[in-house]
């Protein structure tokens, strides 16, 4: 398995992590040394209830799906179905996660905005590599768009006023501005549409299917089970959104 970090509060290190190594196995019953988050828990549980033992790899991102496309793991996550991706990859029935897209602006200039409407010719930055939906790509080519690597980037180019708006997910923005004491500094829009984010695997590997409905069935246990809302107010205590 393999996925990245970084992506608070779905996938992210933690603050004193035991271990560097890639591929650290995780049998049932056991958790990481370095990896933490919602999407993880919510991974990590129902394949253990399944039984299975986890080789688990942390990589930037674009490299999970390089491993994804070459059928070098069994699965990946969380990962949102796209044109592209579904030309190699099959998706679980049920969502690891959900993400909602928002568009973050200095607070001054908050009034001045009424949504994806007004961005013809406007300067947004938004994440290399990261999905923002359909809605967003079918106004792709009305954005001059900027692209940063990092969250922080991104906030730093508003700030400055390099661009006048930031694209974000909306539960991992929100995270990085309160774990930074910035959250009054910056407005938001209201999300212009929402993504589900997946757990996945190469057409081609012969165990894929069992892994997808093993995984689905057990994901549908936590739910029933209360677990997930559980998670969801450990991970989000100050979110209302759907998981």
């Amino acid at each position: 398995m393999a996925t990245l970090e970084g992506y608070a509060p779905f996938c992210f290190r933690q603050s004193v992590a035991e271990t560097n190594e890639i591929g650290e196995l995780i049998p049932p019953g056991h958790d990481s040394k370095r990896l933490q988050g919602f999407s993880w828990d919510v991974v990590r549980l129902s394949l253990h209830h399944k039984g299975y033992t986890i080789k688990l790899m942390v990589y930037p991102w674009a490299r999970v799906i390089s491993l994804a496309r070459r059928n070098e793991v069994d699965v990946v996550f969380p990962a949102a179905k796209t044109g592209v991706r579904s030309q190699f990859l099959v998706f679980s029935k049920y969502p690891v996660n959900t993400v909602h897209y928002v568009i973050y602006v200095n607070k001054k200039k908050q009034n001045n905005w009424r949504g994806l409407e007004d961005i013809i010719g406007v300067r947004l930055a938004g994440m290399r590599g990261w999905d923002y939906g359909r809605y967003w790509n079918a106004h792709l080519e009305l954005i001059e768009l900027r692209e940063v690597n990092t969250v922080e980037q991104g906030f730093q180019m508003l700030d400055h006023n390099r661009v006048e708006g930031l694209a974000g997910y909306e539960e991992v923005f929100d995270h990085y501005l309160i774990e930074k004491g910035m959250d009054e500094k910056f407005g938001k829009l209201p999300a212009f549409d929402q993504g589900f984010e997946f757990l996945s695997g190469n057409k081609l590997n012969p165990n894929i299917k069992q892994i997808l409905n093993d995984f689905d069935s057990s994901r549908q246990r936590l739910f029933k089970q209360g677990i997930l809302v559980k998670l969801k107010k450990h991970w989000f205590p100050l979110s209302n959104s759907d998981i």
